[in-house]
């Protein structure tokens, strides 16, 4: 990808002092066919048939922009059905203080799939997702969250 290429050179200039994890995507709109690409970003969610499941591995990643080290660029190719969402969000999403400062000890959460039963208790509707983060833990870093959903005419 051309637009992966120029973002990690524009990076690559700050020499390792500023480094960015994002996702790149395309979506046809009619067909629902997409290209995927993520550098080191929390995964994307796919909401289908009410069952949340992570869109890419811990292989479909490459580095972060502006690494220096990324010899390739992962694609990936898939296409969504009628009624499927999408969700994106930043780590924050995760890192969530899993204590009840009974002891002032934080207890944070290392269970990536924490996330995927949340946006199926919410049916991936993003306030219901925000409201059980909440009450799930307390929130530690960044916040936010994208939903795309496919439809066809």
């Amino acid at each position: 990808m051309a637009t992966c290429k120029e973002i990690d050179k524009i990076f690559e200039t700050f020499n390792g002092s500023m480094l960015l994890s994002g996702v790149l995507g395309l979506i046809h709109e009619t067909t629902g066919e997409v290209l995927y690409a993520n550098a080191e970003h929390p995964k994307t969610v796919l909401f289908r048939d009410q069952e949340a499941s992570f869109l890419d591995s811990d292989e479909d990643s490459f580095f972060k922009f502006g690494s220096g080290i990324i010899d390739e660029f992962i694609v990936q190719h898939f296409t969504l059905h009628p009624g499927d969402i999408l969700i994106c969000g930043s780590d924050g999403r995760d890192d969530l203080d899993l204590s009840e400062n009974q002891d002032n000890k934080k207890n944070i959460n290392y269970d990536a799939t924490l996330f995927l039963r949340i946006v199926e208790t919410a049916k991936a509707d993003l306030k219901e997702i925000v409201n059980n983060i909440n009450h799930t833990g307390k929130v530690t870093d960044d916040l936010s969250l994208m939903q795309i959903k496919f439809h066809t005419n």
